[in-house]
């Protein structure tokens, strides 16, 4: 039977976000004096209870605020929970904030030692490693270029690259396929289907639902800092897609019922004519969404029920 390489229990996190501005010290004094404070807490993970077993990948989907960054920030030590505990069995590699300690004076190779010194390798073995890892960055013609003149696509690429041959035990990655082309997005995406292969744990961050279905053997929907949903991936995912079909449905019905009553009470001709177009607009949306969640939604209950909600607004 295989180890929890990842423990979550009970785990929450809250964050105090303060109304007041305060950049100096007499701020601050006259604030603590005054015993004036604006701020309210924000809980940004609730009650997450998780494990995930060593050679495991797990994904992790939800819309923008949902605490997807804030679980891996947790996981990596980067913060600290306000309740709840979190267990980690073997060497951990965040992919979080890729080129985080770059120094841009310093040339390529020298943030290359510089980082992966940081992350743990000795300086014989990124000697060993420097040419792969500008290799697989695809910027050999930079090695000894400035940081300064690196784009930041080339710099978070460079940071991928050195952190992915550090040989970590667990690897937590959040949204680096986005970085670079097409094609360094397909080598990075091989390269975690390698770590898999070699049985390392992955816990992958993305909105590509595409590539969470490519790469992971498990998923968690998260929604207002809790898991919604979890189990296989296709099932989590289809649940997700479902959503999101009726939330944009939803908001094209609200469109058109505000559209049409608009219509109604105009008589200007140049507004009327607007107005029309927009509705047509808004019922091809409309029509196109059906269409997507028909051919894409798997769940035969919930393709009704897309179907049955869409088709109401035409």
């Amino acid at each position: 039977m295989r180890m929890n390489a990842i423990e979550i229990k009970d785990l929450s996190k809250k964050f105090i976000i303060s109304h007041e501005k305060r950049t100096t010290l007499f701020e601050y004094i006259s604030s603590f004096i005054k015993r004036k404070y604006s701020y309210e807490e924000i809980w940004a993970l609730r009650d997450i209870n998780l494990k995930v077993k060593q050679g495991e990948c797990l994904g992790i989907i939800g819309p923008n605020g949902s605490g997807k960054t804030t679980l891996l920030r947790v996981l990596a030590n980067v913060l600290q929970p306000t309740t709840g505990k979190v267990i980690v069995n073997g060497k951990i590699m965040p992919l979080i904030e890729l080129g985080l300690g770059f120094h841009s004076e310093l040339t390529g190779k020298e943030n290359v030692y510089l980082y992966g010194s940081i992350l743990g390798l000795s300086k014989k073995e990124i000697k060993d490693k420097i040419n792969k890892i500008f290799g697989f960055a695809q910027i050999e013609k930079y090695v000894d270029a400035k940081l300064k003149n690196y784009s930041s696509g080339m710099i978070m690429r460079l940071g991928f690259a050195t952190s992915i041959f550090t040989n970590p035990d667990i690897l937590l990655v959040d949204e680096v396929l986005s970085v670079g082309d097409t094609s360094f997005q397909r080598k990075s995406l091989d390269k975690m289907k390698e770590f898999k292969e070699k049985g390392k744990t992955i816990v992958f961050v993305s909105h590509s639902l595409l590539q969470i279905k490519l790469v992971c053997d498990r998923a968690i929907l998260l929604n207002h800092g809790g898991i919604e949903k979890q189990g296989k991936t296709d099932t989590v995912v289809d649940y997700y897609e479902g959503k999101v079909y009726l939330e944009d449905g939803k908001w094209i019905k609200e469109e058109l019922k505000r559209k049409r009553n608009e219509l109604s009470i105009l008589k200007e001709k140049d507004k009327i004519m607007q107005v029309k177009e927009d509705i047509f607009e808004l019922s091809e949306s409309l029509v196109r969404l059906i269409r997507s969640a028909t051919e894409e939604t798997k769940d035969p209950k919930l393709k009704r029920k897309l179907i049955g909600e869409l088709k109401e607004a035409l």
